[in-house]
């Protein structure tokens, strides 16, 4: 379970980071060059989302192994992960509620 607990925390960090990345480079897009595209939210959603399912095991493993202070860190990393999600959906709405007009 030990194994199962380090992959876990290592995909969650990881995938979390690659989100954070992906939000970033949308951000500092330039509004032309998107044009309201909600299409471009896509990834960062896709990565959080992922992050959250691996945070899920994560946590999970992590307790089962009797690790607290793995399930600690792990459990703040979710709290990141479901932040970012609602802030990137929110975002991914108002482009899409832009794009029709």
């Amino acid at each position: 379970m030990l194994r199962v607990a380090a992959a876990a925390t290592l995909a969650l960090d990881l995938l979390l980071l690659g989100a954070f990345v992906a939000w970033q480079w949308v951000e500092h897009q330039p509004t032309q060059r998107l044009a309201g595209s909600p299409v471009h939210w896509q990834l960062p959603i896709l990565l959080t989302t992922f992050a959250l399912a691996a945070g899920a095991v994560a946590l999970i493993a992590s307790r089962r192994a009797n690790l607290i202070l793995l399930f600690v860190v792990d459990f703040a990393s979710v709290l990141l992960a479901a932040w970012l999600f609602q802030h990137l959906y929110h975002r991914f709405a108002l482009a899409r509620m832009l794009s029709r007009h």
